[in-house]
C-alpha cells in the first residue's frame, strides 16, 4: 500500500472519529456505521466542506430535512425553535464543530499542508444532489436517534 493511501485513509479515519465524537458531545447520541443509506425525505440539508492544500477534495455530510430538525432541536435541549429558519443556526454550530475537530485531528497528523479544510457551507433543497465527477468518493452512512446521516469524503484522483 503506497504512503499516499494510507495518508488518505487516516484522512478519512479522522473524519469520521470527528463525526461520531462531536454527535456524541452534541446531542449525547450514538451514531453507528449502517449498511445503507436510510434517508426518509426528498427534503435535505447538506453540509460541504473543502479539502484544499497537497490534497484537494471535499467532504459531504447530508442529513433529511427532519433529521437536520431533530438533530438541532437536541442540541437546543429539546426546546423548538419559534422560527424554524433557526435550525439552521444549529446546523451551522454544528457544521464548524464538525470541520473544528477534524482539523485538529488533520493537522496534528499532518504538519505540511498535506490537507486543510475550508469553512463549511450550508444547502438545502428538495431532491438535492451534490455531483464531483472528478474525485473518488467513499461513503459512510449513519443512523443514531435522530436519524440518519451520510457522510461523502472525495478525494480527487491525481
Amino acid at each position: 500500500m503506497s504512503i499516499e493511501v494510507i495518508k488518505i485513509e487516516k484522512f478519512i479515519d479522522y473524519v469520521k472519529k470527528a463525526f461520531t465524537e462531536i454527535t456524541k458531545e452534541l446531542v449525547d447520541s450514538e451514531y453507528n456505521v449502517v449498511s445503507e443509506n436510510i434517508l426518509k425525505d426528498n427534503a435535505k440539508v447538506a453540509i460541504i466542506i473543502g479539502i484544499c492544500g497537497n490534497t484537494k477534495g471535499r467532504i459531504l455530510l447530508e442529513s433529511d430535512f427532519e433529521t437536520a430538525s431533530n438533530f438541532a432541536v437536541a442540541m437546543n435541549f429539546g426546546d423548538f425553535f419559534e422560527d424554524p429558519k433557526d435550525m439552521y443556526l444549529y446546523v451551522a454550530e454544528f457544521a464548524n464543530m464538525f470541520c473544528g475537530r477534524a482539523t485538529t485531528y488533520i493537522n496534528n497528523e499532518y504538519q505540511n499542508r498535506e490537507f486543510w479544510l475550508s469553512p463549511p457551507a450550508i444547502f438545502s433543497a428538495e431532491n438535492l444532489e451534490i455531483l464531483s465527477p472528478t474525485i473518488h468518493s467513499e461513503v459512510a452512512y449513519y443512523s443514531g436517534e435522530q436519524g440518519s446521516f451520510i457522510i461523502d469524503i472525495g478525494i480527487e484522483e491525481v
